[in-house]
C-alpha cells in the first residue's frame, strides 16, 4: 500500500478529505497555484517557510509568466530569514531544490 505523507510527515495524505472526495469538498481551502517549502534551520531549530504565491494567470500557457513575490514566514529571527534567502538564491543560481 502506498503512503504519501503531508509535509509534517504525520499522516497519509491519501486519506485526506481532498483525496477521498475531490476538490468540491474543500472548496475555498485549496489553492493549487500556491507553492511552499519548509526547511529546518539547524542553527535556530526553527522551520521557516518560503511561500511562492501563484495564480491561474501566472500558470497559464498564454504569454510570459512572472512570479513577482516570495514570502518568508515562520522565522524566529534574522538568521532564519537569511537561511531562507540563501536557500532561495541557491535554487535560482544552481537550479537545485
Amino acid at each position: 500500500m502506498k503512503h504519501h505523507k503531508n509535509r509534517r510527515g504525520s499522516k497519509c495524505i491519501l486519506r485526506d478529505r481532498y483525496h477521498l472526495a475531490g476538490a468540491e469538498v474543500i472548496k475555498d481551502q485549496f489553492d493549487p497555484y500556491y507553492i511552499s517549502r519548509v526547511w529546518a534551520n539547524p542553527r535556530t531549530g526553527a522551520e521557516p517557510e518560503l511561500v511562492l504565491p501563484g495564480s491561474m494567470r501566472s500558470n497559464s500557457s498564454y504569454g510570459t509568466t512572472i512570479l513577482d513575490a516570495a514570502i518568508i514566514t515562520k522565522t524566529l529571527n534574522e538568521d532564519d530569514y537569511r537561511f531562507i534567502v540563501t536557500k532561495l538564491l541557491d535554487i535560482i543560481i544552481n537550479r537545485r531544490t
